[in-house]
C-alpha cells in the first residue's frame, strides 16, 4: 500500500520536471527565434548599407569618365560653331582683324582643349571614340582657309551673280556704289574704271581692303595694290592704303 503513494509522489515529479523542462525548451526556442529574426534584421540592415554605399562608391567612380565625355560633346560642338564661322570668315577676299582673331585664336584654344582632354583621358585609361576628329577638322578647316580653296569654291558659286552685277553697273554709268549683296559676297564698295574695269571691296584684310576686279586684262597697280588672277577675266584683289 505504501508503494503505490510513492509511485503516484514519483510520477507526479516526472511531470512536474517535464514540464518544466517543456517551459525552458519553450522559452529558449523563442529567444533563439527572437535572437535569429533580428539577426536576420541586422543582416539585411547592413546588405542594403554595403549595397548602398557600393552604388554611391561606383556613381562615384563613373563621375569624373562621364565628366570627361560631356566635356568632350560640349568640345565638338565648339568646334562644329568654329567652323561653321570660320568657312564663312576665311572664304571672303581677305580675312578681317576680328575674323583673324575667330579663326586663328579659335583654332589654338580648341587645340589646346583637346590636348588637354587627351592627356586626361590616357592619364585615366579611359578611350575616348574618334579621339582625333578634333585636331584633324581643325587644321583641314585652317588649310583650306589659308591655301584659297574655300574662296575658289566661294567665288565660283557667286559667278553668275557677279557678272550680271558686273554688266548692271557698265550699263548704270554710275562710277560708284555702295553696299550691296551679290551672290555670297556683300560689295562694300564698288568703281567702274574705263575699259569696262569694275573693282569691288568685299571686306576688310588686316589693315587694308580687299575684293575682286572684272577686267579684260591685268588691273592697273597702283601703289602697293596687288592682283591675283582668279578665273576668266576676275582678279582677286587686295587694294593697300
Amino acid at each position: 500500500m505504501r508503494t503505490i503513494p510513492a509511485i503516484l509522489v514519483a510520477t507526479a515529479k516526472m511531470d512536474l520536471w517535464n514540464n518544466e523542462q517543456g517551459r525552458r525548451v519553450t522559452g529558449d526556442t523563442t529567444a533563439i527565434n527572437t535572437v535569429a529574426m533580428h539577426l536576420c534584421n541586422c543582416g539585411e540592415s547592413v546588405s542594403h548599407a554595403a549595397l548602398t554605399r557600393w552604388g554611391s562608391a561606383g556613381a562615384g567612380d563613373r563621375m569624373p569618365e562621364l565628366s570627361l565625355v560631356l566635356f568632350r560633346r560640349v568640345l565638338i560642338v565648339c568646334v562644329a560653331l568654329w567652323l561653321f564661322a570660320s568657312i564663312w570668315l576665311g572664304s571672303n577676299s581677305g580675312i578681317s582683324v576680328p575674323g583673324l582673331f575667330v579663326i586663328v585664336g579659335g583654332a589654338v584654344l580648341l587645340l589646346v582643349l583637346w590636348l588637354v582632354t587627351f592627356i586626361v583621358s590616357v592619364a585615366r585609361k579611359q578611350r575616348l571614340r574618334r579621339r582625333w576628329i578634333e585636331p584633324l577638322v581643325t587644321l583641314v578647316a585652317l588649310a583650306a582657309i589659308y591655301s584659297g580653296a574655300l574662296f575658289h569654291l566661294r567665288f565660283l558659286a557667286s559667278r553668275p551673280f557677279l557678272e550680271r552685277y558686273v554688266a548692271q553697273m557698265n550699263a548704270a554709268g554710275a562710277s560708284h556704289r555702295k553696299l550691296a549683296h551679290v551672290g555670297l559676297f556683300v560689295a562694300r564698295e564698288t568703281e567702274v574704271l574705263p575699259n569696262g574695269v569694275v573693282r569691288i571691296i568685299t571686306t576688310p584684310c588686316m589693315f587694308d581692303e580687299c575684293g575682286v576686279v572684272f577686267s579684260r586684262s591685268k588691273p592697273l597697280v597702283i601703289g602697293e595694290d596687288r592682283y591675283e588672277h582668279v578665273a576668266g577675266n576676275w582678279w582677286r584683289w587686295w587694294r593697300s592704303w
